[in-house]
């Protein structure tokens, strides 16, 4: 590794907003223990959104997976999914190729992906090494699925053997069980601590004594019909920057200046899907939860059962999350006292990363 200025090269999947809030305190961690370092972070994500999250890291604009293709949040597309990954497997050797003249070019000490497969294959045999980390993995989430699929089986088959070329597969809890790695090492949780704003939150819509909620479904647009939710007392939400807000108790987070983790950690209450940044960062920041399952998505139920243990939570169906009929459910979840769980200093994950891949 290069003592006078290391470089780290990150690849985030731009398949929501999950795999970003994981790597990110990675990074910070790196940074605070080699402040001269260079970062570069290979990703899908918007520019604004890197920009916003990193600053003064170098992005460039580029995915090495797509995950699944979704109808929104909630839903996948299994067909138009598979009808992809037949496409990247039917060129894999130049896809590889590609990938790899496209990583050596940066020229890394060490390369990280969360959770592209493609690279840590392709890096295989390159001078530096290449590391995966995350809570899921593409081969699982595309078998489950794809596997009726008469080709499932041997793109299913190669991604796994992709994922266990790397150095390491770092699992983050709460995880998938990936009892297939061969060369897994379990970490603990990943979260960020905020800081509250409410105070000025309040002040600047010019109210007093009300809940505020955030609903956060993630990265990929989900449209609902939030104008057509009927209004409760002393009761303001925070919808997503993209809705437009025609009442009064609706607000656009983007009309706030404050990072998403502070906003979340303003709030009384957040309505989500189950994803592991909201999951983790809102049982680290002691924030009830009020999730709509997606139902087939397999790395579900071991998210919601951490969760159980380790927060406050409960379940609403999505015809009450699109109808607004869920004030049984939010009443009793935020007269609730936050248990003690899962304490701040569980969630370690990152520094238990950092830690063991300097020594590679």
């Amino acid at each position: 590794m290069n003592s006078n200025k290391p470089h780290f090269v990150f690849t985030v999947s731009a398949h929501g907003l999950g795999h970003l809030a994981q790597t990110i305190p990675v990074i910070k961690e790196l940074l605070c223990l080699i402040p001269h370092a260079e970062i570069t972070v290979v990703s899908g994500i918007s520019p604004t959104i890197i920009k916003r999250r990193l600053p003064g890291c170098r992005h460039i604009e580029r995915s090495w997976d797509f995950g699944m293709v979704m109808a929104s949040s909630i839903d996948v597309l299994a067909k138009k999914s598979m009808a992809q990954y037949q496409n990247l497997h039917q060129h894999w050797e130049k896809q590889k190729h590609a990938c790899n003249l496209f990583f050596d070019a940066l020229s890394p000490d060490l390369l990280i992906s969360n959770i592209a497969y493609l690279p840590l294959l392709a890096t295989q045999n390159s001078d530096y090494p290449c590391i995966a980390m995350c809570s899921l993995n593409w081969a699982d989430i595309f078998h489950s699925y794809c596997k009726n699929n008469a080709t499932a089986d041997d793109i299913y088959q190669q991604i796994q053997n992709s994922y266990n070329a790397a150095d390491c597969f770092y699992k983050i809890t709460p995880c998938m069980p990936m009892n297939w790695l061969e060369n897994a090492i379990q970490v603990n949780p990943i979260a960020q601590r905020g800081q509250s704003v409410k105070d000025h939150l309040l002040k600047k819509i010019n109210a007093t004594n009300i809940q505020l909620t955030l609903v956060a479904l993630g990265g990929v647009k989900t449209d609902i019909p939030f104008d057509q939710w009927p209004s409760y007392p002393n009761q303001v939400w925070l919808v997503p920057d993209t809705t437009e807000c025609k009442r009064d108790d609706l607000i656009a987070i983007d009309q706030f200046s404050y990072s998403y983790l502070d906003l979340l950690c303003s709030v009384d209450c957040v309505i989500t899907k189950p994803g592991y940044g909201i999951f983790t960062e809102a049982a680290c920041n002691k924030k009830p939860v009020l999730y709509v399952k997606r139902g087939d998505w397999p790395e579900e139920s071991f998210l919601v059962s951490w969760l159980k243990i380790n927060g406050l939570c409960q379940n609403i169906t999505r015809e009450q999350l699109f109808q607004g009929h869920f004030q049984a459910e939010f009443s009793a979840l935020t007269t609730q006292k936050y248990p003690v769980f899962c304490e701040p200093d569980a969630f370690d994950g990152a520094k238990q990363i950092v830690k063991n891949m300097l020594s590679l």
